[in-house]
C-alpha cells in the first residue's frame, strides 16, 4: 500500500511541476525557488556581513587588535 500511494504521490509532484514548469515558461519567467530566494537581498547581505566581520575583527595587526580590544574593555 505504502508503495503505491508513494508512486501516485511522486506521479502527481511530477505533474505539477511540469505544470508549473509550463506556467513559469509561459510567462517567461524561470522557476522560482523559494520566493526568498530569488530576490538575493538577505543572501548578500549575509555574504557582505561574513566579508566584513572578519576584516574589521583583524585589522592588519593580529596582536594589536588583541590589545585594543582589552584596551577597550578597560
Amino acid at each position: 500500500e505504502r508503495e503505491s500511494r508513494r508512486k501516485e504521490r511522486e506521479k502527481l509532484r511530477e505533474e505539477g511541476k511540469l505544470r508549473e514548469d509550463g506556467k513559469q515558461i509561459e510567462e517567461g519567467k524561470p522557476r522560482t525557488i523559494k520566493p526568498g530566494v530569488r530576490k538575493q537581498d538577505p543572501e548578500c547581505k549575509v555574504e557582505q556581513r561574513n566579508v566584513t566581520i572578519p576584516r574589521d575583527h583583524h585589522p592588519v595587526g593580529s596582536s594589536s587588535s588583541s590589545s585594543d580590544s582589552s584596551s577597550d574593555s578597560d
